[in-house]
Parts: structure tokens; sequence; C-alpha cells
């Protein structure tokens, strides 16, 4: 980070005395930190410096039992269903993205003997952009990182809470008779009954065993077929159980000042039950990050 400092300092000086040459301009640069004072024709620039910002997408998986979980075996044969309330975090993509800021420690002054001798451009925070030798001494106020970074932020690392009894089966319009069924087996028995006798139905649309001449065809038909599935659908989840999912999205900020050739620090920390935690809450497994210096390779 050093060496790219001094590197672009140097190209930046070779560009002044290049554009200058022929007026034979008296240059004099010095460190804001070891200057006494600003002088009355000093151009102040400031040099930049690397951030990694990481972009993490975190997703979020809610479970909710069905109310006759118990009975899917037995009347429906499935095994394959949610057995208890939960929910679990996963890490679904990260991005990784690059952008400079200033350099306080690297902030410098140009004096020269003559004022609007030099020309440069600065975007808003004062890093040096480019020499101008056609114009005056510009400031750019349309750059920033905000035009470099193009993610949903989410700056709290807490994430919303989600309760599993909010997941509810109020849209499942059940069978008036199964209200009758005074136990909850035999409830599930009439509603497994019902799945297969729609089964039933759907197959034989499809087959035309004795129903393709009164049977609708077309759009009608793909309609039909589509309320039995819908209806499947819902009446299954009541043994399968339901599955909700969300998303969450962080940004971290890391910038490498360290000269050595890697260096590592913990960015955040991460938890299959609660997500991203605060990085003293030890229960989450610390997520890593490596910089490798290519100048100490």
């Amino acid at each position: 980070m050093r060496n790219f400092n001094f590197l672009l300092l140097l190209i930046s000086l070779i560009v002044l005395f290049g554009a200058c040459k022929s007026e034979q301009i008296q240059l004099k640069i010095i460190n804001l930190n070891e200057a006494q004072g600003i002088r009355k024709y000093a151009t102040v620039y400031t040099l930049p410096k690397t951030v990694v910002r990481v972009n993490v997408k975190v997703e979020k998986t809610t479970f909710k039992k069905g109310p006759y979980y118990q009975y899917a075996n037995t009347y429906l044969g499935l095994s394959d269903i949610i057995e208890e309330d939960g929910q679990n975090f996963s890490i679904s993509d990260v991005e990784f993205v690059t952008y400079p800021v200033a350099d306080t420690n690297n902030i410098y002054l140009i004096e020269t003997d003559e004022l609007n001798s030099i020309s440069l451009k600065l975007n808003k925070d004062g890093l040096l952009e480019t020499i101008n030798p056609d114009g005056l001494y510009t400031i750019d106020n349309s750059s920033g990182i905000e035009n470099l970074i193009d993610w949903e932020k989410n700056t709290s690392i807490k994430n919303k809470v989600i309760e599993i009894d909010n997941i509810t089966f109020d849209d499942v319009l059940l069978p008036k008779n199964l209200v009758l069924k005074k136990s909850t087996s035999e409830q599930a028995s009439f509603l497994a009954n019902q799945i297969l006798t729609l089964r039933d139905d759907r197959a034989a649309i499809l087959v035309g065993d004795g129903y393709t001449e009164t049977m609708p065809a077309g759009d009608a038909l793909k309609t039909m077929i589509s309320s039995i599935d819908i209806a499947l659908d819902k009446y299954m989840s009541m043994f399968v159980g339901k599955t909700k999912r969300d998303y969450f999205y962080y940004s971290f900020d890391y910038i490498p000042n360290e000269t050595r050739k890697k260096t590592q620090s913990i960015l955040f920390r991460f938890s299959e039950n609660y997500g991203i935690v605060e990085n003293t809450d030890v229960n989450g497994m610390p997520m890593i990050i490596e910089i490798e210096s290519s100048e100490n390779s």
C-alpha cells in the first residue's frame, strides 16, 4: 500500500513536470504531517488507500410442522416431512468490491511561486484524479464510492426475527365434513382420503379414463389441473409442513494497512442457529479475511 502511494506520487510529479517544463515552475511537495502550516500558494491533494468491501447474503429458512405430521407415514406413506419447528441460517452469496478512500497519512501540499500555475482535478474526497493542463484547479463533486457499490445493505447485524408461530395453515380451505371429525386421527384420515381422491381424479383427467368426452380442453383443462394441484399442495402441507425463506444483506469494510506478506482478521462471526452475530459472540464461527500483499511476494 505504501509503495503504491509513492508510485502514484512519482507518476504525478512526472506528469506535472512534463506539463510545465517550458515554464520551469519551481515545485515543492510536502507531506501535511511535516508542513509548518498551509501557505498562500499551496495546493492540497490526497493519495488513496484501498478498502475491501465484503457483501454477504444470508438465507434464513424457517420450518413449521403440519397439524397432522404424525400421521403422514401412516395414511400417506410419507417419511420426508418436517417433524419439529425450527430455523437455520446459511451464507448463500459473497461478493468482494474494492474502492478508494482518502489516506489521511498521505495528504500533500504542492507549493509554487505563482497562483494557479498548476491545475489538478480532485474528486470530492480530495483524491488526485488527473492533471488538467488546459483548465484551472477544479474539484469534481460527482465522484464517490456510492457509484461503485451496487448492493442492498443492512447496517444492523441483528437479523429480523421471524416468529415460527406466525407461519400458519389458515390458507388451507379444508372440506366441511372434516370439522365434524372428533379426533385428530379421524381428521387426518379424512384429509388423506381427500388427497388420494384428488390424485385419482387428476390422473383420470390426464389419461382420459372415461372423462374425455365430458372434460374441457385447452386452457380450461389447464385451469382445472392447476386448481387440483393447488388444492393438493395445500392439503399435503397439513402433513408435510411448511418452509419459509428470507434473505438478509450485510456489508463489511476492511482496510489492509499492514505491509506483511499475509494479514488475517475476523471480518464477522456466523452461526447456523442465529445468522451473523456480534464479533464478541463466541457462539458464532469466525469468518476470516486474508489479504496477501503482492509487493512482498
